[in-house]
C-alpha cells in the first residue's frame, strides 16, 4: 500500500503540474489518503512499539510530580498531552488517531497557504517527512507544527513570535531549538552566501575527518554519513538554486524561505558525517524545501528568459523531483524493514500496511521486543 501510495502520489504531481484545477482536487484526494493511512496504522513507524509501552507508563491523571520527573521518553507538552489522553481513558491507538490528524490538518493548510503546486508539495513530502517523521509521531509532530505556525512566523519576521513558537514546539521535540539558528544567520546569508557555503563544506570535511581518526561515539555523534543521501540533497539543492535563480519578479515570501531552505542545507552540510544528527536536527529547514519548489515550479510567467528553454527546464527539473522521490521511496522503505526488524521475505514491493482492524497480523510481519516486558499492553 505505501508503494501504490508513492505512484498516486508522482501521477498526481504530473496531472497536478499541467493542470491547476485538478491540482487543487487531487491535492485533498492523496491528503485524505495518506491521513486514514497515517491516523489508523498499528505497530508502523519508528519506535511505535515503544512509544505504546511508555503511554501505558503514564499515569491515569495530570499528575505534575510525574510530569516534571519522569524516566519515560518524551519531552514535557509531548507527556502533559499523554496525560491528557490518559485521563480521558483513551487508548494508545486513539491518542496516535488524534495527533496524526493534527499533523494532517496542519499540512494540509500549511501547504494550501503558499499558492504552489499542492501535488509536488506532497509528492516531496510523501518519502521522508510523511513515511519517517509523520510516523514517529513527536517528531512528526514538531515538523508539522513548524510549517502551519513557525515557518510563516519567519516569513513575516515576526521575531518574538518565532521564538515563542520554538519554544513552545520544543516542548514536543527538542531537536526543534536547531531553528533558533536562522535568526542570528539571516541577514549574513543576504550578503555572503558562497562563503557560507564553503564553509559548511569544510567544516563538514574537518569533522569528517576528526570522527573518522579518532573514533569518537557520543550518543548519536559518530562517524556515519549515508552518501546516497547526500548526494540526493545535493542534487536538488542544485535543482533548487538553479529555478531560483531563474526566475524573474522574485517576491520577498520566495526570498524568506529560500534563505531558510540555505541555512538548513549548509547546516547538513557541515554536520553530515554524523548522518543521524545531520538528518534528524535539519529537517525543519528541509522542510520549506517542499513549499520552495512548489512555488517555483508554480511561477510560470515571471521568469527572464520566458519561452522554451525555460519551460524545457522546469519540466526536466519536474521530471528530476519525481524520480529522486521514487528513489527515497524505495530507500526509506526498506530501511524500515531493517529498522523494524520485518522477517525475511519483507521487501519495499510487499512491505505491509497494518491498521487498527488487524492489529494481530502485525506479529505476522515483525518482532515487538516489548511483547514479554508489557503482556498486558500488547495483544499477541
Amino acid at each position: 500500500m505505501y508503494l501504490m501510495m508513492l505512484g498516486i502520489a508522482a501521477v498526481f504531481a504530473v496531472m497536478g503540474y499541467f493542470d491547476r484545477n485538478a491540482d487543487k482536487r487531487l491535492f485533498c484526494i492523496e491528503l485524505f489518503l495518506m491521513g486514514a493511512m497515517l491516523c489508523l496504522r498499528y505497530g508502523q513507524g519508528t519506535d511505535y512499539f515503544g512509544y505504546e509501552a511508555n503511554y501505558s507508563l503514564v499515569p491515569k491523571n495530570i499528575d505534575m510530580h510525574f510530569l516534571f520527573h519522569n524516566g519515560i521518553h518524551g519531552e514535557v507538552g509531548y507527556t502533559f498531552i499523554a496525560e491528557i489522553f490518559r485521563s480521558l481513558g483513551a487508548p494508545f491507538p486513539i491518542f496516535v488517531a488524534v495527533l496524526s490528524l493534527a499533523m494532517m490538518l496542519m499540512t494540509y493548510h500549511g501547504i494550501k497557504r503558499y499558492h504552489g503546486i499542492k501535488t509536488i508539495a506532497v509528492l516531496l513530502l510523501y518519502p521522508t517527512y510523511y513515511l519517517t517523521f509523520y510516523y514517529g509521531i513527536r517528531q512528526g509532530f514538531a515538523l508539522a507544527f513548524t510549517l502551519y505556525f513557525i515557518l510563516p512566523a519567519y516569513v513575516k519576521e515576526k521575531k518574538l513570535k518565532y521564538v515563542f513558537l520554538v519554544c513552545f514546539c520544543a516542548t514536543m521535540h527538542k531537536s526543534v531549538l536547531i531553528l533558533l539558528l536562522p535568526l542570528f544567520v539571516d541577514k549574513i546569508v543576504k550578503k555572503c552566501e558562497r562563503l557560507i557555503l564553503f564553509g559548511a563544506i569544510a567544516a563538514g570535511v574537518m569533522l569528517g575527518l576528526f570522527l573518522r581518526t579518532t573514533g569518537f561515539t557520543w550518543s548519536y555523534v559518530y562517524f556515519s554519513p549515508s552518501y546516497s543521501a547526500i548526494a540526493l540533497r545535493v542534487i536538488l539543492f542544485i535543482a533548487i538554486v538553479r529555478l531560483y535563480r531563474c526566475s524573474g519578479k522574485k517576491d520577498e515570501i520566495s526570498n524568506r524561505i529560500f534563505r531558510f531552505y540555505f541555512i538548513g542545507f549548509c547546516i547538513y552540510l557541515a554536520l553530515c558525517p554524523a548522518g543521524f544528527v545531520a538528518h534528524r536536527v535539519t529537517a525543519y529547514m528541509k522542510f520549506s524545501e517542499i513549499i520552495l519548489f512548489s512555488r517555483l515550479l508554480a511561477n510560470r510567467n515571471e521568469m527572464m528568459h520566458v519561452g522554451r528553454t525555460m519551460r524545457t527546464l522546469k519540466r526536466y527539473v519536474c521530471l528530476l523531483v519525481i524520480m529522486i522521490c521514487m528513489v527515497e521511496g524505495v530507500k526509506n522503505i526498506n530501511s524500515y524493514i531493517g529498522q523494524g526488524e520485518y522477517y525475511s521475505g519483507i521487501h519495499f514491493y510487499n512491505y505491509p500496511y497494518v491498521s487498527v482492524f488487524n492489529k494481530k497480523d502485525i506479529y505476522k510481519y515483525r518482532e515487538n521486543e516489548f511483547l514479554q516486558v508489557f503482556p498486558d499492553v500488547f495483544q499477541y
